[in-house]
């Protein structure tokens, strides 16, 4: 499916395992491509100026900022690289009290790591309500959004916006949110909101 089928498909459907109802969102793809992880290094590597999208359909926070995203680039005649990371990252867990890898992921995700590195976080398990950071390894929270030119990362924000006291990832943002998810991606700083983790824990 393409990325408007997959993130419409969800419109108003209970997320598996929750209690949750996505959010109904209307993707206009008229300024996206989609790339693997390939396609979105060589795009981050050969163009002056790029938007490079990593995420997921079933991912609450990405299902509010591509929209938003969308409509920064139809602003601003650009296009939007979109790779799709779902069941692409490493997954980790505990197993007998010990870290366990259970899904090694993409065979290309490490050239992830190596390009974006610097902008990765360290890989983290849920043990209950604890979290534990796996030294060494390194994960791309969804979304990620990437703003390069030539292989150089000019700015990038992870997640959409903070929400209200009344909101949930599962709501759709308001006219100010929107206009705040906008100013972010204008600014193109080095920014973070609330993302998805690994393992689909939305924080």
């Amino acid at each position: 499916m393409s990325v408007k089928e997959e993130y419409e498909a969800l419109n108003g459907q209970r997320r598996k395992g929750r209690d949750d109802i996505y959010q109904e969102v209307h993707i206009d793809d008229s300024v996206i491509d989609e790339v693997d992880i390939k396609g979105a290094i060589d795009v981050f590597k050969n163009n002056h100026s790029s938007i490079i999208y990593f995420g997921a359909a079933w991912c609450p926070w990405c299902r509010l900022a591509l929209p938003v995203l969308i409509e920064y680039a139809k602003r601003n005649d650009e296009r939007i690289s979109y790779c799709d990371l779902d069941h692409k990252r490493p997954v980790y867990k505990i197993i007998d009290d010990k870290i366990t890898l259970v899904d090694s992921g993409d065979v290309d995700y490490p050239l992830l790591i190596d390009n974006f590195k610097e902008i990765m976080e360290e890989c983290v398990v849920y043990d209950g309500d604890k979290v534990i950071k796996i030294d060494g390894t390194y994960n791309i929270d969804l979304p990620l959004t990437v703003f390069g030119s030539f292989g150089t990362v000019k700015g990038y924000h992870y997640g959409a916006v903070d929400l209200k006291c009344d909101q949930t990832p599962y709501d759709l943002l308001d006219k100010d949110q929107i206009d705040e998810l906008l100013m972010i991606f204008k600014e193109k700083e080095k920014t973070r909101a609330m993302t998805c983790s690994l393992d689909g824990k939305c924080e």
